[in-house]
């Protein structure tokens, strides 16, 4: 297997170290010492720190973006088969299993570090973390779609809709948390089935709450 290249190196070294210290309590060099790079590296490949924390950021949620895309055409093809409509609660169930797939190291029995990089992120980078996530990308997009449908309103990406993704984003992380720490897998599963179906419920009253019905549901 050939050896990674600076520049993805400098990129898994900053979000490890930044995940564990925050993003503002590690320099350059500590960035560039762990990577086994020039301390130029990072104005090179990046143009400085700052820049480093949003290709950290960006080049993990582009890899969200397309496992929510799989997710939800999955979805929508299993429902197809099924000859019915998908539910609210089924859209919502992706997002979540999506993001705890990405977000526990089986190997470790850990969180991964992007995970705790978005919380200390979501602290003390606020604006990298809004621009990173885009939410005009093709998974967020079809999941805004698939939720307006499923729930019959009319779902924009606004402030509220940041704020129910923060909402489910809290519950999956919840959900990392119970898997990782739990005594065995038995209690576990329970554990996040009940989160889960926590998650779902609060999403579905926030819509409820927030998102006028849609033409087609007033019509009826």
């Amino acid at each position: 297997m050939a050896k990674p290249g600076t520049r993805d190196r400098l990129i898994k070294s900053a979000e490890k170290l930044m995940a564990r210290n925050g993003i503002s309590e590690v320099s350059v060099r500590r960035i560039t010492d762990d990577a086994g790079a020039n301390i130029a590296s990072v104005n090179y490949h990046f143009g400085g720190k700052d820049e480093l924390v949003q290709e950290v950021l960006t080049t993990r949620f582009d890899i969200l973006d397309v496992q929510m895309i799989a997710g939800l055409e999955e979805l929508v093809a299993r429902a197809d088969r099924e000859k019915r409509e998908y539910t609210l609660g089924e859209v919502v169930c992706v997002y979540l299993s999506v993001l705890v797939k990405l977000g526990v190291d089986r190997k470790r029995n850990s969180l991964d570090p992007f995970i705790l990089l978005i919380q200390r992120a979501s602290f003390e980078r606020e604006d990298a973390l809004r621009t990173a996530q885009n939410l005009q990308g093709q998974g967020v997009s079809r999941l805004v779609g698939m939720v307006a449908q499923s729930a019959r309103r009319r779902v924009t990406m606004d402030s509220n809709f940041d704020l129910m993704l923060s909402l489910m984003f809290s519950g999956a992380v919840a959900m990392m948390r119970v898997i990782v720490t739990a005594e065995d897998a038995e209690h576990a599963e329970r554990s996040r089935q009940a989160i889960e179906i926590y998650v779902v419920n609060g999403v579905t009253a926030f819509i409820e709450n927030v998102f006028p019905p849609s033409q087609s549901s007033a019509q009826t």
